[in-house]
């Protein structure tokens, strides 16, 4: 009669052990917490030409950074960062998580404030760009720990980048590396 009383109770605590261990997919607020670490990392310098490899007309005030609120890459852009997840066996990533179609609520970004963000339908008319930015959706590994976003980034006609960003989470999320995906 013990017997079947112990089974029970390792079963139970295996599947005690096992729902405590399973981490859920990250709250709509640490994506947004990732949009603005972004931001801050590529944007949130004292100066513009650190953020612009020195492509940026300093003889401009740069006071708002439109961005664009949808996840639609071009296909170009998808299929660059597709080949570079592949050659670089970065396999715990899906590219069709990172090209699925939301829309981002710039006033959910909180903790930026080097450029006003804007966004269609918010334009001001004494706004002068920096540029615009297009985020993609973001990809999580299993264990929704560490995650990818693809950012595309265009000040002009010939200036602007496509970068992946790299973050882990131990108590907050943190770029670990930032990867050049294109430059023009």
């Amino acid at each position: 009669m013990t017997k079947p009383v112990k089974t029970d109770f390792y079963i139970l605590t295996l599947l005690i052990v096992s729902f405590l261990g399973c981490k859920s997919e990250p709250s709509e607020i640490e994506k947004y917490q990732i949009i603005s670490e972004v931001l801050n990392h590529s944007y949130g310098h004292p100066t513009d030409d650190e953020n612009g490899l020195g492509w940026l007309d300093l003889s401009k005030d740069y006071n708002a950074l439109f961005v664009i609120k949808h996840t639609n890459q071009i296909p170009s852009d998808i299929e660059i960062v597709d080949q570079y997840l592949k050659l670089n066996n970065y396999s715990e990533f899906s590219i069709d998580e990172l090209k699925k179609y939301r829309e981002w609520d710039i006033n959910r970004i909180i903790g930026y404030d080097r450029y006003q963000l804007e966004s269609e339908g918010n334009k001001e008319l004494d706004s002068h760009y920096i540029g615009q930015i297009q985020f993609s959706s973001i990809s999580f590994n299993k264990g929704f720990d560490r995650a990818i976003i693809y950012t595309s980034y265009m000040c002009g006609g010939e200036c602007g980048e496509g970068l992946l960003f790299h973050l882990s989470k131990s108590n907050k999320w943190e770029i670990e590396k930032v990867e050049v995906i294109w430059v023009s």
